[in-house]
């Protein structure tokens, strides 16, 4: 039933506690998601193809679930190819959440 995730082979884990913990979450969507926009950003041009690719993929696999398009997320995304701080300044004064995957070898 789930995706084998590498917890699973912690040995405190426990298979029905997990899938009672999952089964009973029931995520409500914040009133104001439709508003929210996700922006991703990379030096590298072929990281932002790579993003774009997968978007779309996602996209493909929820279009035959009968979901909005272009893909199941209920909200804009946008790429930009190019520093952070470029993409950053366009967003001065608006509320604003930057999450970050460093490249490794950065810490």
């Amino acid at each position: 039933r789930h995706r084998r995730y590498p917890f699973a082979s912690f040995p405190d884990h426990d298979p029905a506690a997990f899938d009672a913990v999952a089964d009973a979450l029931l995520p409500t969507p914040h009133p104001a998601l439709g508003r929210l926009r996700l922006l991703g950003s990379d030096a590298s041009e072929e990281q932002i193809e790579r993003s774009r690719r997968n978007l779309w993929r996602c996209a493909r696999r929820t279009e035959s679930e009968g979901k909005r398009e272009p893909c199941a997320l209920p909200c804009s995304v946008d790429f930009h190819h190019g520093p952070l701080a470029r993409v950053a300044q366009g967003l001065r004064g608006r509320p604003t959440m930057i999450l970050t995957n460093l490249p490794y070898g950065i810490l």
